[in-house]
């Protein structure tokens, strides 16, 4: 995983598709620490806060059909 790797933020990352999401939308480009949730507006108008895409806490119309994922950050200082 990530942090075997020494890998220490995360960026979110959304795909294009016809069925994406404005609120994934909004996290495309966010990076956090790992460990640390991504916080965004979601659809219902609440705030989601996700670890990583798909993460199952996450209400249900946030996971269905989502083709996000995540790809290390940018490491702070470099």
């Amino acid at each position: 995983g990530y942090r075997q790797a020494g890998i220490q933020t995360i960026r979110w990352v959304q795909v294009w598709r016809p069925s994406r999401r404005d609120s994934h939308a909004r996290a495309d480009g966010e990076e956090t620490e790992i460990g640390v949730p991504f916080v965004f507006l979601g659809l219902k108008g609440s705030m989601i806060s996700m670890l990583h895409p798909g993460d199952i806490t996450a209400p249900v119309e946030e996971l269905r059909w989502c083709g996000c994922f995540t790809v290390p950050g940018k490491e702070r200082g470099t």
